[in-house]
């Protein structure tokens, strides 16, 4: 039965929130999300993650499996059409999740080869807590998918020694029993969102008026300034860049390695998964240090442009430099002429580990919270899935500008390249880092009153 809705005096007069709660029940409420769904939706984003990460080690050797021609450019295609159907997807369901909830555009995403269910799972983060639970939900979801990017590599190496198996015809090997098991997963996914994801979810710890107030503030674009949209256009940028870094390593990976040390492709499959893995509990050590210490103090703007700094670091460490020694040319001419320097190996895992860990886990929460910070309660699903579609643009390019020049010098050009992409970033950022404080919104109360009496009328 429907209640009668108080007014805003009665509201003050009221000193219980239960009582609060009870009076402004209506029936088309939308449901609020425990806080236990964080946790789970953490849970999920693990496997999502091995999802992620479990194809790339092997592609490699998959193709040349497919076809024995196989150069980088097939790798590079192949890398950039994955990340062209997240540009077309993020966008898409976001829109949807904001219309129309959490647990409908997820299930469909999962069903889609986890299409845009990642930034589902952020959104889902970023939009049913409160201000003060933002941080703690954001890291709770960041060290699951990092987790499940570190055990990726694990499981799909350890399907090297399992023996392949012919089912009616169907061979499956070290390259498709991961496929089978992560649709599987899939599975589990979508039987976990169905029965404890909530359809529409409010933010939790805010008082009922305040969330009245947001879910008119989250429909409307009319506030944002021109210097919001410029310094979401540079972190639009600087969510593409971050993106780029973490193409870069996962596409050369396999094909620098092998020239530079001689390893087959069994071999990068089991001496390559501990340097990711490493990586990743960088991330994760980095995430949940900042977050528990005295340093979660520190600006974040500080914070982001140490994680920039530290991307320029990694990638000129992976620069081709005269003093490091060569490469046994028997070896490298197999897989590509253009590598002539061998990185040491100490050094090669510092820069993936040291330099790309922390800074990737740093710079992808920190661009989540001051994206969060810039618009305040406005449009946030949506703008989030189009970061994470800027993200894709440049997982997109980023292949096929490496597949023209890899062949041609090694990595010489793609480390400076990359070096000086981060490097135009840290100056934006530094320009315009005086503009990326919390968005301050002052509004009439009686105003706000009455176009909710309004919005309700209609």
């Amino acid at each position: 039965m429907r209640s009668r809705r108080a007014s805003s005096q009665d509201l003050k007069a009221i000193g219980s929130d239960f009582e609060i709660q009870a009076m402004i029940e209506e029936p088309d409420a939308v449901d609020e999300a425990p806080w236990d769904a964080i946790p789970l939706s953490a849970a999920l984003l693990c496997i999502l993650g091995i999802n992620s990460s479990i194809f790339t080690p092997g592609l490699w050797g998959y193709l040349q499996s497919l076809d024995k021609h196989a150069d980088v450019a097939w790798l590079g295609r192949a890398m950039s059409t994955q990340a062209v159907t997240s540009i077309l997807a993020d966008p898409f369901f976001g829109w949807c999740q904001q219309h129309y909830g959490f647990r409908i555009p997820l299930k469909v995403t999962v069903g889609l080869v986890a299409l845009a269910s990642i930034t589902l799972f952020r959104v889902f983060a970023t939009t049913s807590v409160g201000a003060d639970e933002r941080q703690r939900a954001c890291l709770y979801q960041l060290a699951g998918f990092i987790t499940g990017l570190a055990l990726g590599p694990f499981i799909q190496a350890a399907f090297g020694y399992v023996p392949a198996l012919i089912i009616s015809g169907v061979v499956l090997d070290k390259y498709s029993w991961p496929p089978a098991l992560m649709a599987l997963s899939s599975c589990f996914i979508l039987v976990v969102v169905h029965r404890h994801f909530p359809g529409r979810q409010v933010k939790r710890g805010l008082k009922p008026e305040q969330a009245e107030r947001d879910e008119v503030d989250s429909q409307n674009t009319a506030g944002l300034r021109r210097s919001d949209l410029i310094i979401l256009s540079l972190l639009l940028y600087l969510y593409a860049a971050v993106s780029i870094a973490s193409a870069a390593e996962y596409m050369i990976a396999a094909p620098l390695t092998r020239a530079m040390y001689g390893w087959t492709d069994a071999e990068f499959l089991v001496y390559h998964w501990p340097i990711q893995t490493g990586q990743c509990l960088a991330g994760t050590a980095a995430s949940l240090i900042v977050a528990a210490t005295p340093l979660r103090k520190i600006d974040h703007r500080r914070q982001l442009a140490f994680a920039l700094s530290m991307l320029i670091i990694g990638s000129l460490s992976l620069y081709p430099w005269a003093f490091y020694p060569s490469v046994n040319p028997q070896i490298s001419q197999q897989i590509t002429t253009a590598v002539t320097k061998r990185i040491p190996l100490p050094l090669y895992v510092m820069a993936m580990v040291i330099c790309y860990g922390p800074s990737l886990a740093i710079a992808n929460s920190l661009l989540t919270s001051i994206t969060t910070e810039v618009l305040g309660n406005r449009q946030q699903g949506l703008v989030h899935s189009v970061m994470s579609a800027a993200g894709g643009v440049g997982t997109a390019l980023w292949p096929l500008f490496a597949i023209r020049f890899f062949p041609v010098d090694g990595t010489r050009t793609i480390s400076l390249c990359n070096a000086s992409i981060y490097g135009i970033g840290l100056l934006m950022f530094l320009a315009a880092a005086r503009y990326l404080g919390p968005r301050a919104v002052e509004e009439d109360a009686e105003a706000e009153a009455t176009e909710m009496a309004e919005r309700r009328a209609q």
